[in-house]
């Protein structure tokens, strides 16, 4: 019988007391739950909340602040506990997620996917940001949010009261056009929430539409260029090219000239494999 190694971390030495260690035997809900159990409950965590609902009062728009509620869903199955949720002009629901660490892809996927099923709008906020390490440790949650991303701080709550508006600093990506190609440059601000675009469909909330001012910028490229890009980059993976910034700048580019590519790229392996079985009878694979 052949043995199956599996890799994982290890101590120098163990005394059984670290809580981290799985041994390559814990599932990614597992892992998940211990993750965060480690610092939901935290002090930090716990001082942003009260930083993130104390800014809410001091903003007329809002009028409906919620600590730590559970919010069901439509079908009485699903539900989330934002760690704030407050209620825009009486209209649109909001739920402040306070984000500390790193998340699996499907967990903001799946968060997304509640809030807008439920008409509101999911907004993260982060209580530090290095640029050096955001494409790392705020990935998904950056690239997903349209390359805006906000914090919360006592000197956003200083900001708040003085300005009677939920006040956030935020951080984003420009990009601008520099001789004859596209690149990229960070800014930063202080805004209120009334001055972000909210976009309820893409559960995003945003200050500057990156994606939009890029295929404004890149439309000036031929769609023969554009087709030999995408060719190249797709046949650069000998599986399936993961969801990354490049799949969503590519998706962007398409819109532009009125190709709509889905979400995540295994869904056009899939239109492909029914095309393919529709046309030959046969199943790929």
């Amino acid at each position: 019988m052949l043995m199956k190694k599996k890799f994982y971390f290890k101590h120098r030495h163990e005394d059984g007391n670290c809580p981290a260690i799985t041994r390559g035997d814990l599932t990614k809900e597992q892992i998940e739950a211990r993750k965060y159990n480690g610092v939901k409950e935290s002090a930090e965590h716990i001082r942003l909340k009260e930083i993130v609902s104390q800014s809410l009062a001091f903003d007329v728009n809002f009028s409906d602040i919620q600590i730590e509620k559970v919010w069901k869903g439509q079908d009485r199955e699903s539900w989330r506990k934002p760690d704030v949720r407050d209620l825009w002009r009486n209209t649109v629901p909001v739920a402040f997620e306070i984000q500390l660490s790193t998340t699996f892809l499907h967990v903001i996927a799946e968060r997304r996917l509640f809030y807008r099923a439920q008409g509101g709008l999911l907004c993260c906020i982060f209580r530090k940001f290095d640029k050096e390490l955001a494409r790392m440790t705020q990935d998904d949650l950056f690239f997903n949010n349209n390359r805006n991303l906000f914090l919360a701080s006592e000197n956003t709550l200083i900001e708040s009261k003085q300005h009677q508006a939920l006040m956030l600093d935020c951080y984003l990506i420009e990009p601008v056009a520099e001789s004859g190609s596209v690149k990229e440059k960070w800014n930063e601000c202080l805004i209120s929430f009334s001055e972000l675009t909210q976009d309820l469909e893409q559960q995003r909330i945003f200050l500057f539409d990156y994606e939009g001012q890029t295929a404004k910028l890149s439309g000036q490229g031929s769609d023969e260029e554009l087709r030999n890009r995408f060719e190249a980059w797709w046949s650069s993976f000998n599986t399936l090219p993961p969801y990354t910034e490049n799949w969503q700048s590519f998706r962007q580019y398409f819109k532009s000239r009125s190709v709509i590519l889905p979400e995540y790229p295994v869904e056009i392996q899939s239109l492909i494999n029914a095309l393919h079985t529709a046309k030959t009878g046969k199943v790929i694979g």
